[in-house]
């Protein structure tokens, strides 16, 4: 339960900082230069998501394997995705110009630059990824916070010097995923994981388990993305930076699910017993999805209020489109963590099918919605498809796991159990910082 917490603060802190970093580049850019920062940084994510391979999460799920030697783990991944890296790097260098091809040279020059995060992005989650798995997640935690501060902190630095464009907070962006990548080579450095010693049979079971959750990774970010990267081609970069801030707004409902799968995984791939594996992902499903609708009613009630304050009255054409999209932050959340306990259970393709369905809805739908409701239609394309895959999930870990729905979505009286611990765990901490406070005030 503390590792619990522990995800949910540093969950919660990412969140209100990429708040920060969103609504501080939002007000200082305005929509249009919204849409030009999205669109850079949005196409050498995407290369890098879509050409890793599955070999991030591969690292993770034979990283919980307590037989195996860590560093021929890492070095195995490591040997892989760096050259991996470069070539990706090389395909977008040729790219970029054609996809971008609607924005100016300054904007496509700027994306070439960008290309870097590709090796710094994929060397800082191998080393993240292995300190999840090994259960340092304070360590791990501390990235996922850090990447986002010191970015949202180089946004603060360069307002303060008066450089407001659109490639400086680009080179900022860059900036932090290199430092992070130099924090997480030292602690891996300091808990004696790095070496040379890469193992050609694991690097090919990684490639193995690899294909088979890349299907679905792939599937998941088009899933999450297709409606961007339709919307940077197609559509002017104001509304794409109308949308960016929408998807920005409605993320406060995937948070519990953000932190919740950050314990789920490793702890679901240690268990042994399957049946214990069920039940565990059970609570994680549960929790997860009623902590999601008390986020979502007061998050959609308030989104005009929200957009204004928050963003500038710039944004208020956003209010219908984030309030769809907040509605289709629940089904998304159930997902990630249906998703989680599939590949826990080593059955990583079944997710995969899942994402390939929701990637077909996601297609269909903004063919017909995106061209006569424009980003509004996108965010609609989006409830559809998330939905689609939430019940195919559902489906199949019946199929490949028995486990019902129901074993999934009732409550029992062990989540009460399970609650309750941790508040109690709360609780002594509270009592445990007031009376220091107290001896200290009496000093």
């Amino acid at each position: 339960m503390k590792d619990i917490f522990t995800s949910f603060a540093a969950t919660a802190v990412i969140q209100v900082v990429t708040m920060l970093g969103g609504l501080l580049t939002a007000r200082l850019l305005l929509p249009e230069g919204k849409g030009e920062l999205t669109a850079i940084i949005l196409w050498p994510s995407l290369l890098a998501y879509g050409g890793s391979l599955g070999l991030i999460e591969a690292l993770a799920f034979h990283a919980s394997d307590r037989k195996k030697d860590i560093t021929h783990v890492l070095s195995s991944g490591l040997i892989v995705t760096i050259p991996l890296s470069l070539l990706l790097v090389g395909a977008g260098y040729v790219m970029l110009p054609l996809i971008l091809a609607s924005y100016g040279l300054d904007t496509i020059e700027t994306a070439r630059l960008y290309l870097i995060y590709i090796p710094l992005n994929f060397v800082a989650l191998s080393l993240m990824c292995i300190l999840a798995s090994r259960l340092q997640l304070t360590a791990f935690n501390f990235l996922r916070m850090f990447v986002q501060i010191s970015f949202a902190a180089g946004i603060l630095f360069l307002y303060a010097f008066d450089q407001i464009s659109v490639r400086w907070f680009a080179e900022a962006s860059l900036a932090a995923t290199f430092l992070t990548m130099m924090i997480a080579l030292g602690i891996t450095w300091k808990n004696r994981w790095l070496g040379w010693r890469p193992d050609k049979q694991i690097a090919k079971t990684l490639f193995a388990y690899g294909w088979r959750v890349h299907l679905g990774a792939i599937a998941l970010q088009a899933n999450l993305r297709l409606d961007q990267m339709l919307m940077s081609i197609f559509l002017p970069s104001r509304e794409l930076g109308l949308y960016v801030v929408a998807v920005s707004l409605s993320g406060i409902v995937n948070l519990s699910a953000s932190s919740l799968v950050v314990v789920a995984f490793p702890r679901i791939a240690n268990l042994v017993s399957a049946r214990e594996k069920g039940k565990a992902l059970g609570r994680y499903v549960r929790l997860g999805l009623l902590l999601s609708l008390l986020a979502a009613a007061p998050a959609a009630f308030f989104t005009p209020w929200l957009l204004h304050v928050f963003f500038g009255s710039a944004y208020l054409p956003a209010h219908a489109m984030t309030r769809v999209l907040i509605v289709a932050s629940i089904p998304l959340s159930l997902n990630i963590l249906l998703q989680s306990g599939l590949k826990a259970f080593g059955r990583p393709l079944a997710a995969s099918q899942a994402e390939l369905l929701g990637l077909v809805v996601t297609a269909v739908s903004l063919c017909l919605l995106l061209p006569p409701y424009g980003a509004l239609g996108a965010a609609w394309a989006s409830l559809l498809a998330y939905s689609a895959v939430g019940v195919c999930l559902l489906y199949l870990l019946r199929k490949h796991l028995s486990i019902r729905a129901v074993e999934l979505l009732q409550p029992t009286v062990a989540d009460w159990d399970f609650v309750s611990s941790g508040l109690g765990v709360i609780s002594k901490r509270t009592k445990s910082v007031l009376r220091r406070f107290f001896l200290c005030a009496r000093k």
